[in-house]
């Protein structure tokens, strides 16, 4: 199945599109074989909520018709485009100074944070400029530091379970809270989540809003549709279009995505990795023109 005109990136990395791949769908998290994760003394099997969505993987680089496609669509906003993009040197510097990189617990970031409160003031000064001038005057707010474990296939919980071997990992979902429909996401801002670690991480989405995705459900089935909730949409669409290619963003050290994860299906994954997925997320309204 093609990638239909929907989400589109604006695409600041140096990689440009080199820094994405497409695949042909997803399954079911039961259906593939599940890495164990292996990080210090913490040695599990991941687990997943029932019925857990994962993107397969068969990625290849996107062809020049779909890199067309995937263009900001006109006129460009925060809910239907993807923002990609690098720190400047100075807040590279920073953060190389705070050592985050040696961090091995969520704890540990904020130890370090504390160690070096000027080096820190001198870091958020920047990304308060940084991030004000993305912002279009409207307010944002810091979010949280994430720290995540290496080899996931799926890094999103709800839960904040006290054993990593607890943990039910989502799978492609989109964020939510009450106050919000399938026909109002939109109107609910982005997020901007920096990679902050060691390695590479990979961010996965949908190029398809929630309008969108609702059109082709109730299109296929409007009974399927009548059951349709925000909660339930993941679930229902990927199984009436399992073909429909799930998008792969590799991250370097530095680089951040901007996304509008109240309006799309996503998730991020650290397959592969040894250290610890370190991010820093604040949520706002950006933009970047």
């Amino acid at each position: 199945m093609k990638i239909k005109k929907g989400i589109g990136i604006h695409n600041s990395l140096h990689q440009k599109f080199g820094a994405v791949s497409i695949n042909t769908g997803s399954c079911y998290a039961d259906e593939q074989q599940r890495a164990p994760v292996v990080y210090g003394r913490v040695n599990f099997i991941p687990k997943f909520q029932d019925g857990a969505i994962l993107p397969k993987s068969d990625w290849r680089p996107l062809s020049e018709s779909e890199q067309k496609m995937l263009r900001p669509p006109k006129p460009s906003a925060h809910y239907n485009t993807i923002f990609l993009g690098e720190l400047t040197e100075q807040q590279v510097q920073h953060l190389k100074e705070l050592k985050l990189t040696d961090a091995t617990t969520l704890e540990d970031i904020y130890a370090l944070f504390r160690r070096n409160e000027l080096v820190a003031k001198q870091l958020n000064d920047d990304l308060n400029v940084f991030l004000h001038n993305i912002s279009g005057n409207k307010p944002y707010k810091f979010h949280c530091f994430g720290a995540t474990y290496p080899n996931l296939a799926s890094v999103s919980r709800l839960q904040k379970e006290h054993f990593p071997k607890d943990v039910r990992y989502l799978g492609l979902h989109n964020d939510c809270t009450s106050a919000m429909s399938i026909h109002t996401a939109q109107k609910f801002g982005n997020r901007i989540s920096i990679n902050l670690g060691k390695q590479a991480r990979e961010f996965l989405f949908v190029n398809l809003s929630l309008k969108q995705a609702y059109n082709m459900i109730k299109k296929k089935s409007s009974s399927c549709a009548a059951q349709v909730d925000l909660i339930t949409m993941p679930r229902i669409f990927f199984s009436l279009y399992p073909e429909y290619p799930v998008l792969k963003i590799k991250l370097n050290p530095y680089q951040y995505y901007i996304a509008p994860t109240n309006n799309c299906f996503h998730d991020a994954q650290t397959l592969g990795n040894q250290f610890l997925d370190i991010t820093m997320i604040f949520f706002g309204t950006f933009f970047i023109s």
